[in-house]
């Protein structure tokens, strides 16, 4: 080695060539070892983008802990945004982004599971820089706040999270109680010892269930609608915090709210004002087919094919159309049934269940061709007519979306009471 080393600096051009050899030598090693580094690009979940950073004197770069809030999407899935927590260690060179997803995309087999109550999620950790990417791509727009807890507290939330992701897609999902917002808002305060937040006593945190509906979801009305269907029989109770709590609303609470401990200390929830990363370039358009639109359609179709009926003496219209109501109306029955039973959404009483049982499809099967059958459609009516007045009574709400459904069972009732009537068929 010595030998060979002597004849290539004894002579000129190997001279040469040995010094751009060893420059490129020295170039290539950093590079190669910034390739094999945990924040390269194919590295783990687990890989940070930042530069690491000496610890600071009251050690508030260990670990710094903030809300993430993105903007609505177009998917009706992100009607009303999402939530992370970004835990960052400059110390370490750590920056991740913890969120609660579901198992499965947007899609066909999602909203089946979702409807039948057994959609799965999962905590997951992404770092922050790929994060951002896909907010930045959907043209969403974000901000952060940061939370104002103390070292320890950050400690422990970053181990829970660890936890928490390391059970993979086994919690359950749903719009009102596990879902991206509310579990991330548990986890926080799980972490909070002997502390609490203390939320401003200001809308929607002091309105009835009916009215938190009207004001959170005033942009998503199909929402609105299905809340009130599974939660009619709560509409003058207040729900928890953890149950209202969206991602827009916890943003709009956070610069009000104070973190207060049972000694009577009392800090800012946040630490700092909250920072636009993004901005929301993405215009999403109000849905045109609301509940309300959707369901007053339906009742004008169904009053003309009625006029028809009588006037025209229509007869296979009408009652296909009856054929196609009261089929909805046994699987709408089942569903709600199934729900209360399970307590899908967390409650049992539904007053909707007055109108949608499976009695109607029960006495249908054993005395359809019964001369009595035809007797219960006046009943039936009654029962929808008292509805139809008890329920905005017992809002205060309109509820228009429900009293047009209602109107058009009503219809098609009467209808059928006058034409056995008329016939003497069942």
């Amino acid at each position: 080695m010595k030998d060979f080393f002597n004849i290539m600096t004894k002579d000129k051009g190997c001279a040469l060539l040995t010094a751009f050899l060893m420059t490129l030598a020295v170039i290539a090693l950093p590079v190669a070892a910034m390739a094999q580094a945990p924040g390269a690009e194919g590295g783990g979940v687990e890989a940070s983008d930042t530069e690491k950073e000496a610890l600071l004197p009251d050690s508030s770069n260990l670990a710094v802990v903030s809300l993430l809030i993105a903007s609505p999407g177009t998917e009706g899935f992100y009607a009303l945004g999402h939530s992370a927590l970004r835990l960052k260690s400059p110390v370490h060179g750590l920056d991740l982004c913890f969120s609660y997803n579901t198992a499965e995309e947007p899609g066909p087999l999602f909203n089946v599971l979702l409807l039948a109550g057994v959609m799965r999620a999962a905590y997951e950790a992404v770092p922050y820089h790929i994060y951002m990417d896909r907010y930045k791509g959907e043209h969403r727009g974000v901000t952060e706040y940061p939370l104002n807890l103390t070292l320890h507290e950050k400690q422990e939330l970053w181990r829970l999270m660890d936890q928490q992701k390391h059970k993979g897609p086994t919690m359950p999902f749903d719009f009102m109680f596990n879902n991206c917002t509310s579990t991330l808002f548990r986890c926080v305060s799980t972490i909070m010892e002997r502390e609490d937040f203390e939320f401003p006593q200001v809308e929607p945190l002091t309105l009835s269930t009916r009215e938190c509906f009207a004001s959170i979801y005033r942009d998503t009305p199909w929402l609105e609608f299905m809340g009130m269907t599974f939660l009619t029989a709560y509409a003058h109770e207040k729900l928890p915090i953890d149950v209202m709590i969206c991602p827009e609303l916890w943003g709009r609470l956070l610069p009000q709210t104070d973190i207060v401990g049972i000694d009577g200390s009392r800090r800012p929830a946040l630490q700092g004002e909250p920072r636009q990363l993004l901005v929301q370039q993405l215009q999403v358009p109000p849905l045109p087919w609301t509940p309300t639109r959707v369901f007053a359609i339906l009742f004008v179709i169904t009053l003309l094919l009625t006029a028809a009926q009588w006037w025209l003496h229509w007869r296979r219209l009408p009652h296909a159309l009856d054929a196609c109501l009261f089929t909805l109306h046994a699987i709408v029955s089942a569903y709600l049934l199934y729900a209360s039973c399970t307590r899908m959404f967390g409650t049992f009483a539904n007053w909707l269940l007055i109108v949608f049982n499976l009695l109607p499809l029960v006495l249908w099967l054993v005395g359809r061709r019964k001369a009595w059958h035809r007797k219960l459609w006046l009943p039936y009516a009654a029962v929808i007519l008292v509805m139809m007045i008890f329920l905005p009574l017992y809002t205060g709400n309109p509820e228009l979306p429900h009293q047009f459904i209602f109107a058009t069972l009503l219809t098609r009732c009467l209808s059928k009471h006058f034409e056995g009537k008329a016939t003497g068929k069942p």
